[in-house]
């Protein structure tokens, strides 16, 4: 049975300094990330896709290089853009999320919407998955565009998603009806 496994990347080194999506694993990233290749591997997995942003294709590559598989980067899969959005303390941060999730067609947040975000991450999902429909595929990728794509595709609240989701943590979607199977928390929260 093929399954599209969802990764939201390891732990990153905060640097308040640069944009998020310029981030690197940090070493405590590094060490999680190897850590999670067990579990992945119990799916067979045989495609690697990720993000474009730093902290994704580190995770990716430790992945990929334990399991013995190509990574392959798709643009389409990286984070909700909010370049142009400064670094905020946890509190702020998670209350401008809630108003991304609670207002989907506004531009709130960020420099996209949340319903753009959305299309285009799941555009790029939809190809992947039909482009590889009887293997397991694994994306690497960010905490908001996965709650974003599980809330509609599998009819979940996407804050609470997002809140509990760790660095790293495992989305497990049986393909072809892309039934929501598991989900594996491999780490506490931060902010990315």
């Amino acid at each position: 049975m093929p399954y599209l496994l969802l990764l939201r990347h390891s732990l990153p080194e905060i640097d308040p300094t640069i944009s998020a999506d310029q981030w690197h694993l940090s070493e405590e990233g590094q060490i999680r990330a190897h850590s999670i290749t067990h579990q992945v591997a119990t799916y067979l997995t045989e495609h690697i896709f990720s993000s474009p942003e730093p902290k994704a294709l580190e995770t990716g590559r430790i992945l990929a290089d334990q399991l013995g598989l190509s990574l392959e980067s798709v643009a389409s899969l990286h984070e909700h853009c909010r370049r142009n959005v400064s670094f905020k303390h946890q509190s702020q941060f998670e209350s401008d999320i809630s108003l991304f999730y609670n207002e989907p067609s506004c531009l709130v947040f960020g420099e996209e919407t949340a319903d753009q975000a959305y299309l285009r991450f799941s555009r790029a999902v939809t190809n992947l998955v039909k482009e590889f429909s009887h293997q397991t595929a694994l994306i690497v990728s960010h905490g908001t565009v996965i709650s974003l794509y599980l809330a509609r595709t599998c009819n979940l609240e996407p804050f609470n998603f997002w809140k509990h989701l760790g660095l790293p943590s495992l989305v497990v979607l049986k393909l072809p009806h892309l039934k929501l199977e598991s989900v594996i928390n491999f780490g506490d929260f931060r902010q990315s």
